[in-house]
C-alpha cells in the first residue's frame, strides 16, 4: 500500500549520491578511516563513488586502499556475507547519499607489537586509519554508520553459526552486538568506556587482557600429556570428531618451531573452524618458556565466552605439574589470576603400551650424557615418563591392540601402582569415551598442592627446560621435491636411526600426486597413512575463503606444485641433524627424475600400502 515518491522528490533515492565501501575485519577489530584533510569529522567507514566503467565492489576496494592505505593483497571481500546499506542526509554542502557497505577480511595477522588492550586508546592521530574494537567503533561513528556496523557484525555472526565463514586472528568482531537494540548497544559501549576510565591503573577490576570481568562459570581446561608418539594428537582428533556439540578450543604445543601437531589436527575431517579454535604455542616447552603464553591464551579464550572447553596438548617431553601450576598465577599489575576465569578439569596422560616398559626402564641419565644441570644429576627419560604418569587424574593405556593379554595386564598393574588415585582406561588408536576427558572434573587442586614438588619450580626457578634436561633436540625437514615411493618404502621397512625418538608430519610421494601422506614413527612403531588431499588437487570452488592468500602469506604455496611439500618434524636424543637430513634426502627423487615430471612419476615402482581417502576433508571446511 506504500506510494512511490515522485522521481525528483528531495528524499528520492534517485537524487542521492551512491557510494560503496568496506568494513575490513581482523580478529576482534575493524579498520576505520580518519580524515586528515577535514573532509569529514572523526572517523568513518571508508567509501567512495564509482568511476566510469568501474564495478561497485571495485569502488569499495579502492576506497579501502585509498582511505586507509591497505594494499589489495592485504584484504579480500567476502561474497558469502550480504552488503549493508545506510543513508546520509544532505549536510555541510555534501549531497545526501546511499552507501552500500561490503564486509571484507584482512589476510594478515596483527603485527607482533600491536597493542592487545581492547579498551585503551591506541590511535596515532597522524595516521590515515586505525583498528578499532566494536565498542570503540560504536563510540566514534554516527548513528547511521553504527547501525551499518551492527548489521555487518550480526551477519558475520550468523555466517559463523551457519558454518559459512570462521573467525581468525583471535577474537570475534562485534560479540557485544548479538543481542539488544541499537540504542542499548550504543549505551553499553559508552558505559564500558566510563567504567574502565574510572578504574585505578592497578585495579584488579581491569583484567589482564581486555577488561572483561570473570565469568559466572569458569572455562574448563583439560591438559593432555604423554611421551612422544603415545597418541595425544590421535586423541585430540578423536575428541573433535565426537565432541557431542561442544565448542572446543585447542592449544597445541610442539617443541619445534613449526607446529606439526596443529597442522595435522587442523586437517582432521571433523575439525570445524567454527566450533573449534586451534592456537599454536611453538618453539619451547610449555612448562617453562611458554608458560606465560599459556596463561594469556587461556585467559583470552575464557574472556571471549565462546567456548565450552579448552584442550591443552603439551609437547611429549613436558612435565604436567608446571602446567597445572599456571592456574594459580596472578598478574603482577592487576592481581587477576587465571584461576578466576578458567579451571582445570582433568590432567590426562597417554601411555604408549607398546613401549611403556622400554621407556620406564631407560638407563641413560644426564650425568652419563655429560649434560647434567648439576654434579650428580642422574635424572633420566624414565623419570620424565614417571612424572607424567604420577601427576595424572586419568591414565590412558594406548595401543592395546599391540599388546598380549598378559602384557596389557602387567602394564595396568604397574600404572595403578605408580598412581593409585588416577583412573586407568585402555584404548586402541586413542579411542575412549569423550566424557572421560571433557567434563569429568577429576582434577583436585587440594590434592595437587599436597604434592611435595608443587610450585617449587615456578617460585624458585629450578626448572631446567626438557630440551636441555634430557638431551633432546628437534628440527623440521622441509623439501619441495617428492619422495621416490620405493626408496621411501625401504626407509619405512628399515626404520630410522636409534637416536630418533619421534618423527611425524606430511609427506609428498611422487606417484601419489593428489593426496598427502601422514608419516609417524616412534622407536617401536612406523606408519605412513593417507592424509587429506593436497589443496592443489582440489577444485578451487571447494577451497575455504582466503585459503590461497593464507598459504602464500605463510610461504606454503608454490606456483608450480601448489601446497605439495615435505614437512616433517624429527625429535631425537643425541641426534645428528645432518645425518638425518641426508638419510631423508636420499629417498627423494634425483634431480634427473624430478625433471621428468608427473607423467613419468606415475609409473614409478610403488609398493607402499594403499591409502584410504579422507572422505570428511570438506565436511566442515569453511
Amino acid at each position: 500500500g506504500a506510494e512511490l515518491l515522485p522521481p525528483r522528490h528531495t528524499n528520492s533515492l534517485s537524487t542521492r549520491e551512491r557510494r560503496y565501501g568496506c568494513v575490513v575485519i581482523r580478529g576482534a577489530k575493524c579498520v576505520l578511516a580518519r580524515s586528515l584533510a577535514s573532509e569529514w569529522d572523526g572517523v568513518r567507514i571508508p567509501s567512495t563513488v564509482v568511476q566510469e566503467g568501474e564495478a561497485p565492489i571495485a569502488a569499495a576496494c579502492r576506497a579501502v586502499m585509498q582511505q586507509v592505505d591497505i594494499n589489495a593483497e592485504e584484504f579480500h571481500v567476502s561474497m558469502d556475507l550480504p552488503p549493508v546499506v545506510y543513508y546520509e542526509e544532505k549536510a555541510g554542502g555534501k549531497p545526501a547519499a546511499v552507501i552500500t557497505v561490503y564486509t571484507a577480511f584482512a589476510t594478515n595477522p596483527p603485527p607482533v607489537d600491536a597493542p592487545d588492550d581492547l579498551w585503551e586508546e591506541s590511535e596515532d592521530e597522524e595516521d590515515l586509519y586505525d583498528w578499532f574494537t566494536f565498542s570503540q567503533a560504536v563510540r566514534r561513528l554516527d548513528r547511521p554508520q553504527t547501525a551499518a556496523i551492527v548489521s555487518a557484525a550480526r551477519a558475520f555472526h550468523n555466517a559463523i553459526d551457519a558454518g559459512i565463514v570462521y573467525a581468525r586472528f583471535g577474537g570475534i568482531f562485534g560479540e557485544a552486538c548479538r543481542e539488544g537494540s541499537l540504542d542499548e548497544i550504543i549505551a553499553k559501549a559508552k558505559e564500558k568506556r566510563r567504567a574502565v576510565a574510572a578504574a585505578p591503573a592497578n585495579s584488579a577490576l581491569v583484567p589482564v587482557a581486555n577488561g572483561v570481568p570473570p565469568p559466572e562459570k569458569k572455562l574448563p581446561v583439560t591438559v593432555l600429556s604423554g611421551f612422544l608418539g603415545a597418541g595425544k594428537t590421535t586423541l585430540v582428533e578423536h575428541i573433535l570428531r565426537n565432541r557431542e556439540g561442544k565448542k572446543v578450543a585447542l592449544l597445541v604445543n610442539d617443541m619445534a618451531s613449526v607446529n606439526i601437531d596443529a597442522a595435522l589436527v587442523s586437517s582432521a575431517a571433523a575439525l570445524s573452524q567454527v566450533e573449534e579454535k586451534v592456537v599454536e604455542l611453538t618453539n619451547g616447552c610449555i612448562c617453562c618458556t611458554l608458560r606465560e603464553d599459556l596463561l594469556s591464551e587461556v585467559m583470552r579464550l575464557a574472556q571471549m565466552g565462546t567456548f565450552d572447553h579448552v584442550i591443552v596438548e603439551s609437547t611429549g617431553i613436558a612435565e604436567p605439574m608446571p602446567v597445572a601450576e599456571t592456574f594459580t598465577f596472578s598478574d603482577e599489575t592487576t592481581g587477576v589470576s587465571l584461576g578466576d576465569y578458567a579451571e582445570l578439569d582433568t590432567m590426562v596422560t597417554v601411555v604408549d603400551g607398546a613401549s611403556f616398559f622400554n621407556n620406564l626402564n631407560e638407563t641413560k641419565n644426564l650425568e652419563d650424557l655429560k649434560m647434567g644441570a648439576y654434579e650428580g644429576d642422574r635424572r633420566s627419560l624414565a623419570q620424565l615418563h614417571a612424572d607424567q604418569i604420577e601427576f595424572a587424574d586419568l591414565i590412558m593405556l594406548n595401543k592395546c591392540d599391540l599388546l598380549t593379554e598378559a602384557a596389557r595386564t602387567r602394564c595396568l598393574q604397574v600404572l595403578s601402582s605408580m598412581n593409585p588415585t588416577a583412573k586407568v582406561v585402555t584404548s586402541t588408536r586413542s579411542a575412549v569415551p569423550v566424557a572421560e576427558v571433557l567434563g569429568a572434573k577429576r582434577f583436585s587442586m587440594r590434592q595437587a598442592e599436597a604434592h611435595p614438588q608443587w610450585l617449587k619450580e615456578a617460585r624458585h626457578a629450578e626448572h631446567v627446560p626438557e630440551t636441555i634436561e634430557f638431551g633432546i633436540s628437534s628440527f623440521v625437514y622441509r623439501r619441495r621435491r617428492p619422495f621416490h615411493p620405493a626408496r621411501l618404502g625401504k626407509l619405512l621397512a628399515d626404520g630410522l636411526p636409534a637416536s630418533v625418538l619421534r618423527s611425524k608430519g606430511m609427506m609428498w610421494v611422487a606417484s601419489r600426486p593428489t593426496q598427502s601422506g601422514v608419516w609417524s614413527t616412534t622407536q617401536g612403531t612406523r606408519e605412513l597413512r593417507g592424509g587429506s588431499l593436497w589443496w592443489a588437487a582440489v577444485d578451487e570452488e571447494k577451497w575455504p575463503e582466503g585459503l590461497l592468500d593464507d598459504m602464500k602469506a605463510a610461504k606454503l604455496w608454490d606456483d608450480k606444485f601448489g601446497d605439495r611439500q615435505q614437512e616433517v618434524v624429527v625429535i631425537g636424543q643425541d641426534m645428528e641433524q645432518k645425518e638425518m637430513e641426508d638419510l631423508l634426502d636420499s629417498c627423494l627423487l634425483t634431480l634427473e627424475e624430478f625433471e621428468k615430471g608427473q607423467k613419468d612419476w606415475n609409473n614409478l615402482e610403488d609398493a607402499l600400502p594403499a591409502w584410504d581417502v579422507d572422505e570428511g576433508q570438506f565436511a566442515h571446511q569453511h
